[in-house]
């Protein structure tokens, strides 16, 4: 019978503050937002004979920076900050500043053509912009949306039109942006086809018991997982639109990542970060923050066996996953 463990490899020291946001923008090298009102990017290292190094900074912003990536072409990094999108240029710093939310943004996203972004906010929207900064389309509850925060946004894999919303609404929508309408929404698990009169009369959201904090997909994006205040993991299968997999966990979720090599799923609630085998249907791993107050991890990533995760205590951890 195999074992799954983790082992910290490397603890970072990138802040004194909460870290909102990493995202892996190449080999070894992370991208990383904090509430220090700046971005910044790190390389990480790959033996023990070296430490991971910050390599570039970008503070030009007034407030915490909530969320970041990268669009690879153009060079650009994407930040949000309270109701702005800055695109900065990677190498010259230089950045120019857009708005169109009437309230904080909380996540934002780019597709791998980069030729769309999307930023979700407090405000309940969701908005569609082009590199050039301007808005291509934007959706509230009018539209189908939703009717509280709009928590996180992603890219479906492989599409460059499908993009997942997940809000405070205790809903998960999945749009196609090519056609500017919403295809999918979950709830507690539960698929509801809007286009059917009685599903949409049944569907009850703005739940926030329910709310949704994080939510991942499969490499192949043939699979979604999802979860947040309600301690609870849904996996569900896209191609049939059903949860195959619900599992509870000791706490609220305050982020979620899909593994790169093997079938798992980690799963961040305070204090400790849980591993879920898709195969074995289980938890087979976890890790304890050692710290004396209550910690949160609010975004992480796998980095083939390793899984990273930022801290609400500034840190950045670097655990390996081994089998045996």
């Amino acid at each position: 019978m195999s074992t799954t463990t983790f082992h910290e490899k490397e603890n970072i020291r990138v802040a004194e503050v909460p870290i909102e946001s990493i995202r892996r923008i190449a080999a070894n090298t992370l991208l990383i937002a904090h509430r220090n009102k700046a971005a910044c990017i790190y390389k990480l290292s790959t033996d023990e004979s070296e430490k991971s190094k910050i390599i570039k900074e970008y503070r030009i912003h007034r407030s915490l920076v909530s969320d970041v990536c990268y669009a690879e072409r153009g060079n650009q990094i994407l930040t949000v900050s309270r109701n702005v999108l800055t695109m900065i240029d990677k190498e010259t710093k230089e950045f120019k500043k857009f708005e169109g939310h009437t309230r904080d943004i909380v996540c934002v996203a780019v597709n791998n053509s980069n030729t769309k972004i999307v930023t979700g906010s407090q405000d309940g929207t969701f908005i569609v912009w082009n590199t050039q900064g301007k808005q291509v389309a934007k959706f509230s509850a009018a539209e189908n949306g939703h009717t509280s925060w709009v928590n996180t946004v992603s890219f479906v894999p492989g599409s460059d039109e499908l993009v997942a919303t997940g809000s405070e609404d205790g809903l998960v929508k999945i749009w196609d942006l090519s056609a500017n309408t919403c295809l999918k929404t979950f709830l507690g698990g539960q698929f509801y086809d809007l286009n059917n009169a009685e599903e949409a009369r049944n569907l009850k959201g703005n739940n926030t018991e329910l709310a949704v904090k994080a939510v991942c997909f499969s490499n192949d994006g043939s699979l979604m997982a999802y979860g947040g205040r309600n301690s609870r993991v849904y996996i569900v299968n896209l191609s049939v639109n059903q949860t195959m997999q619900g599992f509870d966990v000791p706490g609220r979720i305050t982020a979620i990542a899909s593994g790169e090599n093997q079938p798992l799923i980690a799963i961040a609630i305070p204090n400790k970060v849980l591993l879920w085998n898709i195969i074995e249907e289980k938890i087979v791993a976890e890790h304890t923050f050692s710290s004396k107050n209550e910690v949160y991890a609010y975004s992480m990533t796998f980095m083939g066996d390793e899984l990273v995760l930022g801290l609400t205590t500034g840190e950045l951890i670097r655990l390996d996953i081994s089998r045996s």
